[in-house]
């Protein structure tokens, strides 16, 4: 993987800023793969994502659902696979929409996928020491 950007964040609201600004580069078929810790943020980012995309709908972590589906420029797939460990299962859900070219994938807990893909963003969500958020976008294969 290669880093391609680093931001820090001291809000929500500048953390879906930057969702936005990194969404607005997006492109169908583009997979993001996003990990950080337990309410680090990475639903926020994923928010910004879809405002890039003119989504209208509110999104919200499918933590419960596995996947939420938005309709705007593209589709967007948001998966969350915190309580999911076995790879063939990852493999099975993802199959239909990774592929899918009228689509953006964002994949919270997303190494649990890296097996799987030969190519996608990777964006890292940490916690300073001051509460901020530092976020490291970097890119696989692309």
């Amino acid at each position: 993987m290669v880093v391609i950007e680093r931001y820090t964040s001291n809000s929500p609201e500048e953390t879906r800023k930057i969702g936005a600004d990194f969404g607005s580069k997006l492109k169908s078929q583009d997979i993001v793969l996003l990990d950080g810790v337990l309410g680090g943020g990475k639903t926020v980012f994923v928010k910004g994502i879809a405002d890039a995309l003119d989504i209208d709908e509110e999104v919200t972590s499918p933590s419960f659902s596995i996947l939420n589906i938005y309709e705007g420029l593209y589709n967007l797939y948001h998966f969350d696979l915190y309580r999911i460990d076995d790879e063939g299962e990852i493999e099975l859900l993802l199959q239909d929409y990774i592929y899918d070219d009228s689509g953006i994938t964002v994949i919270e807990w997303g190494k649990k996928a890296l097996n799987l893909l030969n190519r996608y963003y990777s964006v890292e969500i940490s916690i300073g020491e001051n509460g901020e958020r530092n976020i490291t976008v970097g890119v696989h294969g692309i």
